[in-house]
């Protein structure tokens, strides 16, 4: 009972007022954010699934290639990490 009434509501720590998660649909603007950033994300998951799996048709060893991709996915995260630390 307390675990249910507890995923229902929410607190709003700046104004102190008990927030319903239903809300969140109800906003247009928070509803447009929302299918927006899904899609970015969805779209950049299967991105990157795409490089991950036409790279064993680079040309060189496949071994070599999977070494690159991963490297070149660790350089990335670390620049979000960096431009993240930046822009916020």
């Amino acid at each position: 009972m307390i675990r249910l009434r507890l995923n229902k509501i929410a607190r709003d720590a700046e104004t102190d007022k008990v927030v319903k998660k239903e809300s969140i649909f109800s906003n247009p603007i928070t509803r447009k954010n929302l299918i927006a950033a899904s899609t970015i994300w969805s779209s950049v998951g299967f991105i990157c699934y795409l490089v991950w799996f036409y790279s064993k048709y680079f040309s060189g060893d496949f071994y070599i290639n999977y070494g690159v991709v991963g490297i070149s996915d660790m350089i990335t995260m670390t620049m979000m990490i960096v431009l993240t630390k930046i822009f916020k």
